[in-house]
């Protein structure tokens, strides 16, 4: 079981790597200065920092919990959640198996980020995507 944690964990935090902001629509127009306001409350590199320092573990017991029940269960995971105003997480993972993926949806309501922040400071909602590859 240690040996299968640790496969697992040296699997999924390269693949972290990959996340990527998913910009929406809005009526401001977005400056350099605002970016850079960004990148002080919530930064990509921030959250997966914190996504491989504090959360890991908890999306790893979901995909040992989904070996024990298919020894043979691998594949990619896709996780798209928003960090609302006050910084906690809402989102969605799919692509494994529903049990899995219901257990790795459920870890992501525990997140807490900083609060996302636009150009003039205020507090918004900022939406990321996240591809996790699982193997033994």
């Amino acid at each position: 079981m240690l040996r299968n944690l640790l496969i697992v964990a040296a699997l999924l935090v390269p693949a972290l790597a990959h996340a990527e902001f998913i910009k929406k629509a809005s009526s401001d127009v977005r400056t350099p200065s605002s970016a850079k306001v960004a990148a002080e409350t919530l930064s990509v590199e921030g959250m997966l920092a914190k996504i491989n320092s504090t959360y890991m573990l908890g999306m790893q017991r979901c995909y040992v919990k989904g070996l024990s029940q298919d020894n043979s269960l691998a594949g990619t995971v896709t996780v798209v959640f928003t960090v609302n105003p006050w910084g906690r997480v809402t989102g969605m993972v799919t692509g494994i198996a529903p049990k899995v993926d219901a257990c790795l949806s459920n870890q992501l309501t525990t997140w807490r980020f900083p609060s996302p922040r636009d150009a003039k400071d205020r507090p918004k909602a900022a939406t990321f995507k996240i591809n996790l590859l699982l193997r033994q």
